[in-house]
């Protein structure tokens, strides 16, 4: 069992996420956040997925190499995982989806160097070239 932030807080039983959970997540974070920061789910399409809530453990999710960001490959691990007879939705075409948020190392090392550093401190987002 992976452990994040030396929380190894991983809730076995997953949640199922539907309407309520799109229209209005908050309720939902603040629980899970208290049980355990990460947490087993499975979307209302079928897709099992994972949520991590606690600002620590997405931190080290984020830098776990481990873990992808990659939309392409994001795209075959839910191809590979649909459930049967779960949606085939259309995706976005790739001009659309392949920006530096949705890609992993070298690629994002390579597209970051392009943006301007950022002070994300305080309330606002501010630019340090600015």
């Amino acid at each position: 069992m992976p452990e994040y932030g030396g929380c190894r807080g991983i809730v076995d039983a997953p949640i199922h996420l539907g309407a309520e959970f799109v229209d209005d997540p908050y309720a939902l974070y603040e629980r899970l956040r208290e049980e355990g920061p990460v947490r087993k789910a499975i979307l209302p399409r079928g897709l099992r997925v994972w949520l991590v809530t606690r600002y620590d453990q997405v931190r080290d999710a984020l830098a776990d190499p481990r873990l992808h960001n990659d939309i392409r490959i994001a795209r075959a691990n839910i191809a590979r995982n649909r459930p049967a007879g779960g949606s085939s939705r259309n995706h976005l075409p790739d001009q659309l989806t392949m920006h530096m948020l949705n890609s992993d190392p070298p690629d994002h090392s390579r597209l970051r160097a392009f943006c301007p550093a950022m002070d994300v401190s305080g309330s606002s987002v501010s630019c340090s070239s600015c």
